[in-house]
């Protein structure tokens, strides 16, 4: 069953709880530009894949995580 990505951040994910260094550190690295970049488009062409699915089961793993894996 397709569910579309829920962008709605959490007060208590890992960024939130590292030191400021740790976050710049982090904002120079390639995730950041894959957050900022990549993954909106990901999250933009996500419904393309709903046929992909079928309509009843367990919702899906988010598929644009999946297709930034790959």
């Amino acid at each position: 069953m397709f569910t579309p990505t829920n962008r709605q951040r959490s007060v208590f994910e890992a960024e939130t709880m590292l030191p400021e260094n740790a976050r710049r550190r982090l904002k120079k690295t390639w995730a950041a530009t894959f957050a900022e970049q990549v993954l909106p488009v990901l999250l933009r062409l996500e419904p393309e894949f709903a046929s992909l699915y079928g309509t009843k089961g367990r919702p899906n793993w988010s598929v644009a995580r999946m297709m930034g894996l790959c």
